[in-house]
């Protein structure tokens, strides 16, 4: 299972201890030119209700569930030729620049 494309690639960040690491996953995505949607939660009163709800969502091929307490999160949904669809995401630097996204940047529509 191959990924044909990818889509939906959102930045969420916030007003945190982790500023330098939204900063930098910010500088990631434009550096390689990579479309994103900026989701900016600057009101600590809303972090709660953004995690909570990440909380709920399935992620990879084997639909795992994750726990989400901080910014950065850079999410996109992975398209496979085999017809399957899963969320992907990224909370941190590190974590973005092993992703499938950055190996794959030349398939985000």
């Amino acid at each position: 299972m191959a990924i044909a494309k990818i889509k939906n690639v959102a930045l969420y960040v916030g007003l945190t201890e982790n500023g330098a690491e939204c900063f930098n996953a910010k500088k990631i995505l434009a550096d390689n030119n990579i479309p994103f949607k900026l989701l900016s939660y600057n009101e600590t009163s809303q972090h709660a209700s953004v995690f909570s709800a990440l909380n709920t969502w399935r992620w990879g091929p084997d639909a795992e569930l994750k726990t989400f307490t901080d910014f950065p999160i850079v999410h996109w949904t992975e398209h496979h030729d085999d017809f399957t669809v899963f969320n992907s995401c990224a909370t941190s630097v590190a974590e973005l620049n092993i992703s499938t996204l950055l190996a794959n940047k030349e398939l985000v529509e």
